[in-house]
């Protein structure tokens, strides 16, 4: 993890190394997920916000097993990204390389790190206080991210058909 950690921070600020920092946040390691999950809200703060989302969300659900209190809170950040956003649209977790007239389209992974969107994270938010969520997503201005959010709350309680 260490040298994760090295490689990360000698990146430049945004998607990349804040995903990165998400990625050593879920490896386990205490102390250097706790340096690595400040350093992932950090570039999330400084991001385009649909880019600060894709961190976000990322961190959030590499802490849903282990301090839901956290979740919460990184939830409350995803929100109020969202609502900042000029535009309406979800990042779709693939970045882009410009060269000259062309772009190609990259999908990014980092291992540990699953939920990129906001409904991804909420799928996972099952052991979490319904209420809690609630309050937290019931606060989004677009209603088709509100409808969706809300759906995956709902999706993530939902019993398994026999």
């Amino acid at each position: 993890m260490q040298t994760a950690f090295g490689i990360a921070n000698s990146l430049e600020p945004g998607i990349k190394r804040g995903l990165l920092y998400a990625g050593i946040a879920a490896a386990g390691d205490r102390d250097l997920g706790e340096q690595a999950y400040s350093l992932a809200i950090r570039d999330a703060q400084s991001a385009p916000s649909e880019q600060g989302v894709a961190i976000l969300t990322a961190l959030a659900g590499a802490k849903i097993g282990t301090d839901p209190e956290a979740v919460i809170v990184v939830l409350g950040q995803v929100v109020a990204a969202l609502n900042s956003e000029r535009r309406s649209s979800d990042w779709s977790g693939s970045d882009f390389i410009v060269d000259g007239r062309k772009v190609y389209h990259v999908r990014l992974q980092v291992p540990g790190v699953t939920a990129l969107t906001l409904p991804q994270l909420l799928e996972k938010t099952k052991p979490l206080d319904f209420r809690r969520l609630e309050s937290v997503v019931l606060q989004l201005r677009d209603e088709a991210r509100l409808a969706a959010a809300l759906n995956a709350i709902t999706t993530s309680r939902a019993v398994p058909r026999r």
